[in-house]
């Protein structure tokens, strides 16, 4: 059976978010931002939150 977590992240708003997953070795998800241009991660652990900006619409990293 899976464990699944509920996480109450006050994170700035996306414009399309797509393609969360988790990376369970360093403990943070990853997501884009497609129409924002961005990939961000997210560690629950530590409410750390890490933008980049990308040159062009992306749709996973």
């Amino acid at each position: 059976m899976m464990d699944v977590r509920i996480l109450d992240a006050r994170l700035p708003a996306c414009q399309l978010d797509e393609g969360a997953y988790w990376d369970a070795p360093t403990a943070s998800l990853h997501w884009v931002d497609i129409i924002g241009r961005s990939v961000h991660r997210y560690w629950p652990g530590n409410l750390a939150h890490q933008t980049w900006a990308v040159s062009k619409e992306v749709s996973s990293a």
